[in-house]
């Protein structure tokens, strides 16, 4: 595992594009959220690609997961189990307690679950992030000047947005 690697936020192969919202994760933490969606109850490989799509905002790729899960059988932190015909996985106990061992990185990452939920209620956050990534895309057709004023501009709009959130009620 090179857990000092950072994957997703500029892609890493766990989806089409870079991670959004700026979650970033760490090489070898990608199994953490395979846990910790099967936490939540058994699910098959096409739902859990769907559940962890969710969270990242960017379709999730098949060849990230199915390996990642029969890494995870290998070890025994899940069960398979055949229902309806599908294949189903569900975390063993001593998936619980892997979780329970790393619970820094699980904590971390169940907060990321949470606010990744939480951001799709806000519209504006799809146009912080639409931003984000015209810039990430088009960095090297922008040159110096172009970088300083949306960095300017970005300031700006921050310091209104903070400004307005720390408003007095009476305002």
């Amino acid at each position: 595992m090179h857990n000092g690697e950072w994957h997703g936020r500029h892609g890493g192969g766990f989806g089409q594009g870079r991670h959004a919202h700026g979650f970033g994760i760490r090489r070898g933490e990608f199994r953490f959220l395979v846990l910790l969606t099967l936490k939540e109850g058994p699910r098959h490989g096409y739902s859990l690609i769907q559940e962890i799509s969710k969270f990242y905002h960017h379709p999730v790729s098949p060849g990230i997961v199915y390996p990642t899960l029969q890494e995870l059988l290998e070890e025994r932190l899940l069960e398979l189990q055949e229902m309806d015909g599908k294949k189903v996985y569900s975390i063993t106990r001593e998936g619980n307690a892997f979780l329970n061992e790393n619970r820094e990185i699980s904590e971390r990452l169940e907060k990321e679950m949470e606010i990744s939920e939480r951001i799709d209620e806000f519209d504006f956050m799809k146009n912080m992030e639409e931003i984000e990534n015209a810039i990430i895309e088009n960095e090297k057709y922008l040159s110096s000047e172009k970088l300083k004023k949306i960095e300017d501009a970005i300031k700006e709009v921050k310091s209104k947005v903070l400004s307005i959130m720390f408003e007095s009620q009476n305002s």
